[in-house]
């Protein structure tokens, strides 16, 4: 017996149900949203699929992460694009790792606007020191740890190193270089230089380090796992010594 009516109306809508398709942006937390003919980075903050004309299709509310942070509901999945689809689509210059040249010259970057700003010759990138420092991110990625490196595998100690770690849910650890080391950069604010000085209950050796005079070389890695949850960035320059006096810490 053929079902009829309302009867197949229903029926039908319970077999395309039943065959919807998955979320094509499952784990995906950062992604890219189209507004007004541009397409800008985003935060997926739900998710939910409906029946329209007998077919399911998601609809997402997200949250814009630049400008006023605005939100924005109803998108449907041609107005998203991941990560990785809007950088090959040529929809953002934005890198989230350091697997490109594009990556390296702008860490490269952030240190070196630091260096001019007291006075002290640029860093250049080290393979070297780059493949010790992804070695080691990896390293603490793989093993859910969080600190620093042996001296052993730092030239015993004569090389410093800089961690930055990132946990947030599921899709949402991308971190650009500058932003991964913008806490680093922060530092700056809580160094006095006539004194040789941190502010109480502040940390001002990531900085230090990233403008020690005597620096010439650097190398980052990061690591980042599958689900987007947690990433680990890693630098390696060589060692700063904070009792030193301020004029061999600026290069003055």
């Amino acid at each position: 017996m053929v079902p009829s009516g309302s009867v197949l109306s229903h029926f039908r809508a319970g077999v395309a149900w039943a065959q919807s398709s998955a979320d094509p942006f499952t784990n995906q937390g950062l992604i890219y949203a189209l507004s007004q003919d541009q397409w800008r980075e985003a935060m997926i903050l739900s998710r939910a699929p409906r029946l329209v004309r007998e077919q399911q299709r998601w609809f997402y509310r997200i949250q814009f992460l630049d400008g006023a942070r605005e939100l924005k509901s109803h998108l449907t999945t041609d107005q998203i694009r991941t990560i990785f689809q809007a950088q090959a689509q040529g929809l953002t210059t934005r890198v989230y790792d350091l697997s490109t040249q594009a990556g390296v010259d702008e860490i490269v970057a952030i240190h070196n606007q630091l260096r001019r700003q007291v006075g002290v010759q640029p860093l250049t990138w080290s393979p070297e020191l780059a493949g010790s420092a992804q070695a080691w991110a990896e390293v603490l990625l793989a093993n859910e740890a969080f600190q620093h490196s042996p001296p052993s595998r730092r030239r015993r100690g004569m090389v410093g190193e800089n961690l930055h770690q990132r946990r947030t849910p599921v899709g949402l650890s991308y971190a650009t270089p500058s932003g991964a080391i913008a806490g680093w950069v922060n530092e700056q604010n809580f160094y006095t230089y006539p004194s040789n000085t941190c502010a109480a209950g502040r940390q001002c050796g990531h900085y230090l380090q990233m403008v020690w005079s005597d620096t010439r070389q650097m190398g980052c890695g990061m690591a980042r796992t599958a689900d987007a949850r947690r990433e680990v960035w890693a630098s390696l320059l060589p060692r700063w010594y904070y009792s030193q006096s301020p004029p061999l810490l600026m290069g003055r």
